[in-house]
């Protein structure tokens, strides 16, 4: 700042820079000269980096989202390319190639329809619509929306109890839960659970996967983080669920080893005669 105000001196004019210290901060500095009236230097410093750190942000989305979107593009243009140089008059070469563009099309579908939520969840267009909910019929709905593979299985148990929430936002956040689930445990039973735990709801995402290791979790509700392990997914869903938790003023938490399996627990206020006050 020193040495900024210091050539400022030198010059008539209004001199601007950006500097990035070693704690991370952006600050911007601005030196308004000295006037024949007023032998004074102005300097006003603004702390950027909130802005400077939303913008990069911006980029990333922007990047990763354009990313994903150009794999399942490229297949279908390929697949496309392919029957119009003669595929589409042999049958089964016809068939294998409609099946991909059709594969590729849902995953296109899919892709767009989590960016539209991502999107809404972080913009906060509309406030929770909150009302009572049975966890346990909303637990069954969400759990009945999920595809599984063969070989994976979602249990459900609740207890009858009932929640102060956005129950298609809540349900939507689960259904998100549940599919990163799904994708990443290759066999066995995936726990749906809840209970009330004072004025409050808790509900558990258990599955026997693989796991996570500490920087997998660490970076576990990061937009398009998909860790070490293979699926299909787009490393979308839990953060999905993140906003959505947080927007009824819920908490979302992972515990998590490498080949322990990973549970993901979910608090939301619970119904109360209180709670519509």
């Amino acid at each position: 700042m020193r040495q900024f105000a210091v050539r400022a001196l030198d010059r008539s004019t209004i001199e601007q820079e950006r500097s990035t210290l070693p704690d991370g901060r952006v600050l911007q500095f601005v030196a308004i000269p000295p006037t024949e009236a007023d032998d004074a230097l102005i300097l006003v410093v603004t702390d950027e980096t909130v802005r400077d750190n939303a913008e990069r942000a911006q980029r990333e989305f922007a990047a990763n989202a354009a990313h994903q979107l150009r794999t399942p593009v490229s297949a279908i243009v390929s697949s496309v390319e392919m029957l119009q140089t003669g595929a589409k008059d042999d049958p089964t070469a016809r068939d294998v190639f409609l099946a991909a563009i059709e594969e590729q099309a849902d995953r296109l579908t899919r892709l767009t329809r989590a960016l539209l939520t991502l999107a809404r969840a972080e913009a906060r267009q509309e406030a929770p619509q909150r009302g009572r909910a049975a966890v346990e019929s909303l637990l069954a709905r969400a759990a009945r929306a999920v595809p599984v593979k063969d070989g994976v299985t979602i249990e459900v148990t609740a207890d009858p109890v009932d929640a102060w929430v956005d129950a298609d936002l809540l349900e939507q956040a689960l259904v998100s839960v549940l599919e990163n689930a799904a994708n990443h445990a290759p066999a066995g039973t995936i726990d749906l659970s809840a209970s009330a735990a004072g004025d409050r709801v808790l509900i558990s995402v258990a599955d026997t996967g693989p796991g996570m290791s500490r920087e997998e979790r660490a970076h576990a509700f990061d937009r398009f983080y998909s860790g070490a392990s293979e699926g299909d997914g787009f490393g979308l869903g839990l953060a999905i669920a993140r906003q959505a938790v947080v927007a009824m003023g819920g908490t979302i938490e992972i515990d998590s080893a490498p080949n322990t399996g990973t549970t993901v627990s979910v608090t939301v206020p619970g119904y109360s005669e209180a709670s519509v006050r």
